[in-house]
């Protein structure tokens, strides 16, 4: 009886170990991505009174990749954009988008995105369920992504139509669309965990 239980823990804490190594291993694979900053950006294009499209981007976000190209089911991506650093070209405009007409940068400085989950689309598009929060407006958003190997980089893009005027951004006017797309265009490399 006694040998039958010391065979029982042993094969247990055998079979305990091997799963907290998978799933260290695992981690590290999800883990082992690194971001070109250089070659990765977040852009929008809105609309004004003349009819043409106004280009913007932010020029400080942080992102995080977690993604297996064998489960890519199992990724995960979060961002985090420097609400201050929005840059139109344009000093005076891009004073008043930070102020408390819009984007509030001293109250909320950072606009964050978590994703919740994600699904195969057709071919290398994916989409990503996840929640967006841009000033003290929270909301649940399911974006398209699309997924490209080019050498050592993997590129990963999404985009993103959104109200500005839901999430306190302004209000409406004739001025300026209440529409705008966003692109987020990330290339990051993948690293063999050691």
């Amino acid at each position: 009886m006694y040998l039958e239980k010391k065979r029982y823990s042993s094969r247990a804490a055998v079979l305990g170990t091997v799963a907290l190594v998978a799933w260290a291993l695992g981690a590290q694979a999800q883990n082992a991505w690194k971001v070109d900053y250089g070659q990765s950006s977040v852009k929008f294009y809105i609309k004004h009174a003349a009819g043409m499209t106004q280009e913007g981007r932010f020029d400080q976000f942080q992102v995080q990749v977690r993604f297996d190209p064998q489960a890519p089911e199992k990724a995960s991506f979060s961002g985090t954009i420097e609400a201050a650093s929005i840059n139109t070209e344009l000093s005076m405009r891009d004073n008043q988008l930070r102020s408390k007409d819009y984007l509030e940068v001293e109250t909320y400085p950072r606009i964050r995105f978590q994703s919740t989950g994600l699904s195969r689309g057709a071919g290398d598009s994916y989409w990503v369920e996840g929640q967006l929060t841009i000033k003290k407006t929270n909301k649940t958003v399911k974006l398209p992504l699309k997924v490209e190997q080019k050498g050592a980089l993997w590129l990963f893009t999404a985009e993103l139509p959104l109200n500005r005027v839901e999430y306190g951004v302004g209000t409406k006017s004739w001025m300026l669309a209440s529409e705008l797309k966003a692109v987020i265009s990330v290339a990051a490399a993948w690293s063999e965990a050691k």
